[in-house]
């Protein structure tokens, strides 16, 4: 996965996907972007929601996710790591592999431009983890049985030729 984080021109990246972030108010939190009035009418903006509009032309993109991060100023650092973690999943359904982010002008007090930045990526990366290690198959257990089982054989004839 691709995410590009720039605040000055997004028209002139070629990714396909645009990630926007809102406020409970449904106010985007970039200024560089505008969205056009009928986005207002939609239910986005709610604390850690993810909408995503597939296959349109919205700015020269193809999709356009909007990422709701609800009341900015009750917005914590731990928020937005969530938040990002299930923007994470949402394109990894959609198997959208890269986008842009308009990274917001303002985010809150408690939150920098920096801070928004590492709380976003390390959400992303929490969305791709999983518990690789500790997951057995079927198949994995069946061939564990078969092993101890042809073990066991090879015991009881080494026990039976003594």
């Amino acid at each position: 996965m691709k995410i590009d984080l720039d605040k000055k021109s997004y028209k002139n990246l070629i990714n396909k996907s645009l990630i926007v972030f809102c406020d409970d108010k449904k106010k985007i939190l970039s200024d560089d972007i505008k969205l056009d009035k009928s986005f207002a009418e939609l239910e986005v903006g709610k604390k850690k929601s993810v909408t995503s509009f597939l296959n349109t032309d919205v700015d020269g993109y193809k999709n356009l996710i909007i990422v709701g991060l609800g009341s900015i100023e009750s917005l914590t650092g731990e928020d937005l790591r969530r938040t990002a973690a299930i923007l994470g999943k949402s394109l990894s359904a959609y198997k959208i592999s890269k986008a842009t982010i308009a990274s917001p002008t303002k985010i809150s007090k408690s939150i920098n431009q920096n801070d928004f930045i590492q709380k976003i990526s390390e959400g992303l990366l929490i969305s791709e983890f999983s518990y690789r290690d500790q997951i057995t198959t079927k198949k994995e257990k069946e061939t564990e049985g078969v092993e101890k089982t042809e073990r066991a054989k090879e015991t009881e004839a080494a026990e039976k030729a003594k």
